[in-house]
């Protein structure tokens, strides 16, 4: 700042601290992947989106047969992720569908909330059903995607989750919660969109894009994955960010 070389920050969390307003103040720039995902109100800040490996997360032909029967959730093990809700909502789906929750336990999610979780799939008789898988190496989260019928996110508010973009890229159907992602999807937001708290309604949802037919549901996929391509991939986000770093470096 001394040297009065311009500053651009990069912040996508909907958390705000005194450490982030300062870094507001000095910044030049500020860039974002959603509105949501950075809660300061300032002229600074400039919506870019999200980065995703497109050539990593893809669909895998062999994998995604009619035959498969999971309903993945990728995320950290965190209340806003809404778990419950979804392992309460498993109960409503037939019996030869199995769930995976795939991700690690965050730092401030109440103590022992895995085994808050793993109680309640006990006490609804669904053990042998739902696995918490937990974490996985990030070289192993694409075949998860790979070899699901569909994938749920149930946040229902913040930015563009990466773990919903990763999906779509995978071109697995792909359900979410959050209202941010309705512009994003156009006409294939009433397919995605979840509106209802009810888990009976939620297992309506994921019961029709299970019964979908295997070309009906690559034809979904294929779009989903086209949307992420076109406007959240490294590629796209590299030329984003480097319009407006070069954008500050020539007007200020």
């Amino acid at each position: 700042k001394l040297h009065r070389l311009p500053i651009t920050l990069w912040y996508t969390h909907r958390h705000v601290s005194w450490r982030l307003r300062l870094a507001t103040w000095l910044a030049d720039r500020i860039v974002t992947a959603s509105p949501e995902s950075f809660q300061l109100k300032s002229e600074k800040v400039k919506v870019i989106g999200h980065g995703i490996d497109t050539k990593r997360f893809i669909p895998i032909s062999n994998l995604q047969s009619p035959l498969s029967r999971i309903v993945l959730a990728v995320g950290r093990r965190a209340p806003i992720k809404n778990y419950e809700l979804l392992i309460t909502a498993m109960q409503y789906l037939p019996k030869d569908i199995q769930m995976r929750i795939v991700g690690g336990d965050e730092g401030n999610a109440p103590h022992n909330y895995a085994q808050m979780l793993q109680d309640k799939i006990n006490a609804l008789g669904l053990n042998d059903r739902i696995t918490l898988v937990g974490a996985v190496k990030y070289d192993q989260v694409p075949l998860e995607y790979q070899r699901a019928a569909v994938h749920i996110n149930l946040c229902p508010i913040g930015g563009l989750d990466k773990a919903v973009l990763e999906g779509m890229a995978s071109g697995v159907p792909t359900l979410v919660r959050n209202e941010s992602f309705r512009p994003l999807l156009g006409d294939l937001a009433p397919q995605m969109l979840i509106t209802s708290d009810d888990p009976k309604e939620i297992a309506s949802r994921l019961n029709s894009v299970l019964n979908l037919s295997d070309e009906d549901r690559r034809t979904f996929g294929k779009n989903l994955r086209q949307i992420v391509v076109n406007g959240f991939s490294q590629e796209a986000l590299t030329k984003k960010l480097a319009d407006e770093l070069l954008s500050l470096v020539k007007h200020g």
